[in-house]
């Protein structure tokens, strides 16, 4: 009797194997194997961008520092004389309350500027920096212009980037931009004018 028990237990114990074995073939689930591979994490926010130091950086642009305004109650700091193709010329600049810079400001402002006989990005002038070869840095840009007296227009492309944003451009080793169809590339003189402004963001 003892033996016949024993058999039926284990028939019993064999068929709620079998159920089970069924029940997770038709789930998918499988059962967590310490061999699988573990799950991508994420490697957390992108790393702090710091100012660089003030210092000497040798460059063919044009920086006005400290040009206040009594009227407006503010300041600013421009870096000008960058000559792209196309006719553009490129500009930064960021403005801080008088009468000199306390902390380092939130945004620094693009101006792309041409001059021709008629407008070139009325319509088009979505705006894409490419850094190092590889970095996309799609921005949104706004266009405003004038008719000149003497005949022509005038076009501004602005842009207003968080001072985050404005470090990864000025740290680049290679930056190159496109403004709708034309296409451009900061020469190493270039870089090391933004190195400076960049720079001067520090109190």
């Amino acid at each position: 009797m003892g033996r016949s028990k024993d058999t039926g237990i284990t028939g019993v114990i064999m068929r709620l194997a079998w159920i089970m074995l069924i029940a997770i073939a038709i789930s998918g689930w499988t059962p967590h194997l310490h061999s699988q591979t573990p799950p991508v994490r994420s490697s957390g926010a992108a790393p702090h961008l710091a100012i660089p130091p003030r210092g000497e950086y040798s460059h063919s642009a044009q920086i006005s520092e400290q040009v206040c305004d009594k009227f407006k109650d503010y300041c600013t700091t421009t870096l000008d004389g960058i000559h792209l193709t196309d006719g553009l010329e490129l500009s930064f600049y960021f403005v801080y309350p008088p009468p000199k810079i306390r902390t380092p400001p939130k945004t620094v402002t693009i101006m792309l500027t041409r001059s021709g006989d008629d407008w070139e990005y009325l319509k088009c002038h979505d705006l894409t920096f490419l850094l190092d070869g590889h970095v996309r840095l799609p921005v949104d840009s706004e266009h405003d212009g004038d008719v000149l007296s003497s005949g022509g227009v005038i076009e501004f492309i602005t842009v207003d980037l968080p001072r985050a944003t404005f470090l990864r451009i000025a740290l680049a080793k290679k930056v190159a931009l496109k403004l709708c169809l034309t296409e451009a590339e900061l020469s190493e003189d270039d870089q090391r004018g933004l190195l400076d402004l960049a720079s001067r963001m520090n109190p």
